[in-house]
């Protein structure tokens, strides 16, 4: 059963979808056949489903909990497993409760592996730290954490895969690119992002390939060369064409969308145009078919700070809801991107009219719809 595990995490990393799926689904197999002798190895299997169906952006329900390091330690896990499990979790959490609560649990999940031998993974949790705090658009801390924890500086060092194994060499690198590009660095960042495709094409690792692109794509774009980020965002497409991970482009789905909408207006090759169109479907949660007003998916978060918007103001929303009112501004946001609206008001009258909230709000009163 760890061979299988083995086998299909070498699978994931190459982009082969098929063959990691049938390598876990063999592991899982085989730990539910042993479940009643110890239930750690399924535990094991299903984090690292979860990571394939994640990157994938399909849908991945045991995401929230597989964070539990203790649990994970019990049940024999690994480096791979662990930031798997991490990875995810901090993911989930951003979106629906933001940057800050996610930095808060993490710091729990750092506290833990402090006080084992895992210093490998430490390491790596904190190089998520960065990634958290550049997010959360605290560049200046991030910068302490990366010069005060000794995080590589130097290119070639932070890509090196001959004393860091792969999971350490991503988690790295990509936290070092989202830090200098949020500090404008742009020439710094090209070095290591030109260093990283690199390695990542020699050692045909395709998922990192993937992340450095799309990374690649968000530093041009915010140093201005539309026509850079343009070119790896179709590179990023040739990829994605056999292996379907859209995970990378998810946290900046909003350049990658002001991308496409730009390449939609040039003249393409029909084939790449229907490419893009399908890669914005999957980034904006449409379904094959197109509807001209449908749904948006909002968060189980974002419904509970949406039926108060009405009536409760930011404060009382994060209080009822145990949340820092800064977090309640971040999900409102989205809840206006989502809804392409701008105010509370409109937010709370178009999620009526789609259905989305009923007539009646939490507290039980009519709300007030008028000016």
């Amino acid at each position: 059963m760890y061979v299988d595990l083995q086998l299909g995490i070498v699978a994931m990393v190459q982009g082969r979808v098929a063959q990691a799926r049938e390598a876990y689904a063999r592991a899982q197999r085989a730990a539910k056949a042993d479940l009643f002798e110890d239930a750690g190895p399924s535990v094991l299997a299903e984090v690292l489903m979860t990571e394939l169906s994640l990157e994938r952006n399909k849908a991945a329900p045991l995401a929230r909990r597989l964070h539990k390091v203790p649990l994970l330690a019990k049940s024999g896990a690994w480096l791979s497993i662990y930031m798997a499990a991490c990875e995810a979790a901090m993911e989930l959490v951003t979106q629906e409760d933001g940057p800050d609560e996610a930095l808060r649990q993490l710091e729990e999940l750092i506290e833990f592996a402090q006080t084992t031998a895992l210093a490998t993974l430490v390491r790596c949790l904190l190089a998520l730290r960065v990634s958290l705090l550049v997010a959360a658009g605290r560049e200046t801390d991030a910068q302490h954490v990366w010069t005060s924890t000794g995080l590589p500086c130097d290119p070639v060092e932070t890509v090196d895969l001959e004393n860091q194994t792969w999971r350490e060499m991503e988690a790295i690198s990509c936290a070092g690119l989202r830090l200098l590009t949020a500090q404008s660095r742009f020439d710094d960042a090209r070095c290591l992002a030109g260093a990283l495709l690199a390695t990542s094409r020699k050692r045909r690792l395709r998922r990192t390939e993937m992340r450095a692109l799309a990374l690649a794509m968000v530093l041009e774009h915010r140093a201005g060369n539309t026509l850079d980020a343009r070119r790896h965002l179709l590179d990023y497409l040739r990829i994605h064409d056999e292996t379907d991970y859209v995970r990378a482009l998810i946290a900046d789905r909003e350049v990658v969308l002001g991308l496409l909408q730009g390449m939609a207006e040039t003249e393409l090759d029909e084939n790449v145009g229907t490419r893009l169109e399908a890669l914005r479907r999957v980034l904006v949660n449409e379904g094959d078919e197109r509807v001209a007003d449908a749904v948006p998916v909002l968060t189980p978060r974002e419904r509970e700070i949406l039926q108060r918007l009405d009536n409760c103001r930011d404060k009382e929303i994060a209080n009822a809801l145990a949340l820092s009112e800064d977090g309640v501004r971040y999900h409102n946001k989205k809840i206006f991107r989502k809804l392409g609206v701008r105010s509370r008001l409109e937010a709370t009258r178009r999620a009526r009219s789609m259905g989305i909230l009923s007539a009646v709000d939490v507290s039980g009163r009519r709300p007030v719809t008028g000016a």
